[in-house]
């Protein structure tokens, strides 16, 4: 009989579960483990000293006391310092955004700092994004761009909205008076494909609209927009649109759509796999594949699904980020269901021969669910439901 492990730990430590749960136990060995859907999710402690310290990205842990940063690594080191500046956004590709009040002026600059707390390059953007993949969008003299980790445009061109990069590619909507999109010269907003190098790759779907024939006078619009509950990126090959006939669809680099049959109202908010997709419907999330069956009902809000829409097919679960971890399944990974007086309760799908964590460990056989968990149907008593 399979047994599922009840874990009474004390909350000294901070633990990094695959960076996405920071939740804190006393310090223990390195450990992982592996899901029966196959997601294994490594268990590493931190010093004591560290047990406040936020994680933002990049395995770097800052602290912030008196107006002043200080960051460190996962095991402890001290990285550098830095003051004078306001974060805004998490490491990536080495570098977290930051802006910089002038008293004197009135007027707030952005810039981005490595993980020593310097500033990588003056502060010269009137606003600035985290990078992703390297690239980062920019506001620089009323233009938006897009800049590499050395902080030189990837391209020339003035963007009208930009979007992060994600599987290699970025949205991004620019205007164009050429006669490609118009007879008459007037200004078109597009959507097109963006690769790290500027290049159009792909553009959104268009159709001809004629508004005065009688003159010849005709312009290109885009049949689809970014669709709702999306974050406007790429993943696994397709973003989710929305055609003007109100229907969801999957769009690839390219432009090319693809329907996904029963959504019955839903919208999509993301590819999550080369066979499913991630659906909203009023504040509840579920997981369909392409063929409309469902592989989770709708059991989760967006408040507890949130953050990582399934990257790497896991979740984080809960309205906190210290309840736990669930996979695209529906299987609970990692539950914290109850902290209390300085102890935290989890109770981990693991065998029993993994070392999870220092401390109290008491093996439960056939005992209730915890509360958080009790909502998921145990295996073999799961039905699949219509979206």
């Amino acid at each position: 009989m399979k047994r599922t492990r009840k874990l009474l730990a004390g909350l000294t430590a901070t633990v990094l579960l695959l960076s996405l749960l920071p939740t804190t136990a006393l310090a223990a060995p390195q450990s992982s483990y592996t899901s029966e859907s196959g997601i294994t999710v490594n268990v590493t402690p931190l010093p004591a000293e560290l047990a406040h310290a936020k994680h933002i990205g990049d395995g770097v842990l800052m602290v912030e006391e008196n107006d002043t940063y200080t960051f460190y690594d996962v095991n402890g080191n001290k990285l550098g310092t830095g003051s004078g500046y306001d974060l805004k956004g998490n490491f990536n590709s080495g570098l977290a955004p930051v802006s910089l009040y002038d008293p004197y002026t009135g007027e707030t600059a952005y810039s981005y700092i490595n993980k020593t707390g310097s500033l990588a390059f003056s502060a010269r953007f009137q606003d600035a994004s985290a990078y992703s993949e390297g690239i980062a969008w920019v506001e620089l003299n009323g233009k938006n761009l897009y800049i590499d980790t050395n902080g030189m445009g990837i391209t020339t061109q003035n963007f009208v909205r930009t979007y992060d990069f994600h599987d290699g590619v970025a949205v991004a909507q620019l205007r164009s008076t050429s006669s490609e999109y118009s007879h008459d010269g007037r200004q078109i907003d597009h959507y097109v494909v963006i690769d790290k190098s500027g290049n159009i790759v792909g553009h959104f779907p268009q159709r001809r609209v004629d508004y005065e024939p009688a003159f010849g006078w005709w312009y290109m619009e885009d049949t689809v927009e970014l669709g709702p509950g999306s974050d406007y990126v790429f993943r696994n090959g397709s973003l989710p649109v929305t055609g003007r006939d109100d229907e969801m669809y999957l769009m690839d680099k390219t432009g090319t759509l693809r329907s996904v049959p029963g959504l019955n109202g839903a919208n999509i908010v993301a590819c999550v796999g080369e066979d499913r997709v991630l659906v909203s419907k009023s504040t509840m999330w579920a997981v369909v594949t392409m063929d409309g069956s469902m592989t989770l009902p709708y059991l989760y809000s967006y408040a507890e699904l949130r953050s990582t829409r399934f990257e790497y097919n896991i979740s984080n679960l809960g309205a906190s980020d210290k309840d736990g971890i669930i996979d695209i399944n529906g299987n609970i990974v990692v539950q914290v269901y109850r902290a209390e007086n300085g102890r935290s309760y989890l109770a981990i799908d693991a065998p029993r021969e993994i070392p999870v964590v220092r401390g109290t460990v008491l093996e439960r056989e056939g005992a209730s669910r915890p509360e958080r968990l009790a909502k998921v149907p145990p295996k073999g008593q799961r039905q699949e439901l219509p979206v």
